[in-house]
């Protein structure tokens, strides 16, 4: 077909792709179209006695037609149609060499030289391939991984960046460039950007400076039997002594149904490790582990997956990530009703915690008030804080089994924006004068808290209870099993079996249902609540709110665990 077209229009259609049609007599469309009427109309009026000499009224008009694009077609071609084909003229315009010169660029091939040989050997000084380039450009060389640089000599790669950063190099060559005319950049790159940079922007000015980017890939196009570590997220800011989750991803190829052993170092001390699983119907997944600073400072921690057998490329199984570790001492206030169980073995708890002051606020009764913890004589003087700069020095906001009509609703009000706009904590802890028994509905309390209460008395039938007493075992779901708050044993492995023994709990709080944006960590296991499409009672359920997070825990007799 392509051999038939160069029959009939002498070229290609490559060259009628990269070029453009036109003519070199050239008329407005308005003329070429009066022309083209004129000329109609003057073969109808010549062939006019002809036509009606014709047998067959339909033969007489096609015989017209003929002659009519006969005619049209001497016009086009009197008209001159060109293909008009743009080059570059010799060393007018620069083409950028863009290498990259990561790490990942050393790896070696099947014939056990590195990725980028081939990029070094393409533009040593003498080489072919430059001496041809420069015969049409003005070729300027740069070297790229987490920065970019301009080689004024000859290239000379050492493959020991830590960071392919491809649109850090995109932006230095326009800098470079911004002045000049750039016809193109030449980009050598084994694909693996691991900057996490947004493309758009970069690529936005190459687009408005009509400036095409040529890639040219080094190394094999996928791996059959790889692993990678892609990335490694920790809290930025963790606490001595206390338990913080690293998510580990991994991608793999070859080897779903395997298992692997991934080693977890602080600085050259080995503080975990971890068997893996690589799941057949997945080539990315991600799995967490548990990692225990013992002292304060900046933390290195080294993740690294054990070499696997027939595995094709072994650096990148390793990435390191920096946490903070600082003694924050944490200030929660603890606002109680009444003195119970619960209130004291809170306090017995938090006193072992160095990294946590608890200030409690006890009512004993009628507008008098037993307070711990407090710093000065001054702090909790006239009960809850009524003023945000007040309540705003505190970390959390913990509410235990108090009624809703103790707290004003401008103070209901300070502690929504105290989670929702000052990003603090706030828990409510089961009791008969909590949650719904509490009257918290319709309040500013419930718009934050993780579950929706039941209704008021006169909204709520008599078979809808909203405070239960007997005995139930608390189970964790899913989600709680591998939270950090619920983490009863640093074992892995070891915490569901922990949870089986822990001791039944003698009374709860029933809502009415989670928020949509809720989780729920665990559940009561009670025959007598438990319903076909309902795994359990919620005890303890999480969520996020604005900048800050909730959490209900919906019973007032955890003291037993202790």
């Amino acid at each position: 077909m392509e051999n038939l077209f160069t029959f009939f229009f002498k070229y290609r259609p490559f060259f009628f792709q990269r070029g453009e049609f036109t003519f070199q007599w050239g008329l407005s469309y308005w003329t070429i179209g009066l022309l083209i009427v004129s000329l109609a109309a003057l073969v109808f009026l010549v062939y006019r006695r002809r036509l009606l000499q014709v047998k067959g009224r339909r033969a007489g008009w096609t015989l017209l037609a003929l002659r009519c694009a006969f005619f049209l077609v001497l016009l086009l071609l009197c008209m001159r149609p060109s293909l008009v084909l743009s080059r570059l003229v010799p060393k007018e315009n620069l083409l950028a060499i863009l290498v990259d010169n990561s790490r990942s660029m050393g790896i070696p091939t099947e014939t056990n030289q590195p990725r980028g040989q081939k990029a070094q050997e393409l533009l040593t000084k003498d080489s072919d391939f430059l001496k041809a380039l420069d015969e049409k450009f003005y070729v300027r060389l740069f070297q790229f991984d987490s920065q970019v640089r301009r080689v004024e000599g000859s290239l000379e790669l050492d493959w020991k960046g830590d960071q392919t950063n491809i649109v850090k190099g995109m932006e230095g060559v326009l800098t470079e460039t911004k002045n000049l005319p750039l016809a193109g950049i030449l980009l050598f790159t084994d694909g693996s950007d691991n900057s996490y940079r947004d493309f758009q922007e970069v690529l936005a000015e190459l687009k408005a400076r009509q400036i095409p980017i040529h890639t040219i890939g080094l190394g094999p196009e996928s791996l059959t039997r790889d692993v990678e570590i892609t990335h490694v997220s920790t809290p930025r800011v963790s606490v001595p002594e206390t338990l913080s989750v690293a998510r580990v991803t991994f991608r793999h190829s070859g080897f779903g149904g395997s298992r692997g052993r991934l080693e977890v170092r602080e600085g050259n001390t080995l503080v975990q490790t971890k068997e893996i699983h690589f799941p057949r119907d997945s080539e990315t997944f991600t799995t967490e582990v548990k990692i225990i600073p013992t002292s304060e400072g900046i933390k290195s921690y080294h993740f690294s997956l054990k070499p696997l057998e027939g595995e094709e490329i072994l650096e990148n199984n390793t990435r390191t990530t920096i946490m903070d570790v600082q003694n924050l001492a944490a200030r929660i206030l603890y606002v109680e009703g009444h003195p119970r169980w619960e209130y004291k073995f809170i306090r017995r708890a938090m006193a072992e915690d160095k990294n946590v002051r608890l200030v409690t606020l006890l009512r004993t009764a009628l507008n008098k008030f037993y307070r711990q913890g407090i710093e000065e004589e001054t702090t909790l003087a006239a009960g809850f804080p009524s003023e945000r700069e007040e309540l705003f020095q505190y970390q959390g906001i913990l509410f235990g089994s108090i009624e809703s009509s103790f707290f004003t609703y401008p103070q209901m009000e300070m502690v929504r924006d105290f989670v929702g706009k000052r990003g603090g904590g706030f828990m409510m802890i089961g009791g008969s004068s909590s949650f719904a028994s509490g009257q918290y509905q319709n309040t500013p309390i419930e718009e934050i808290l993780p579950v929706w209460l039941q209704g008021n008395d006169e909204d709520r039938s008599a078979s809808e209870p909203i405070y239960a007493q007997g005995e139930s075992k608390p189970r964790l779901t899913d989600q709680g099993l591998n939270h950090p708050a619920l983490q009863l044993s640093s074992i892995e492995g070891n915490n569901a079996s922990a949870w089986d023994e822990i001791p039944v709990l003698t009374d709860w709080n029933i809502i009415r249902d989670t928020k949509s944006g809720a989780t729920v960590l665990a559940r009561l296991d009670t025959s007598s609540s438990l319903e076909p499409d309902q795994p359990g009672i919620p005890l303890v359920v999480f969520q996020r709110y604005g900048r800050g997070h909730t959490l209900a825990f919906l019973t007032g007799s955890s003291w037993r665990w202790y």
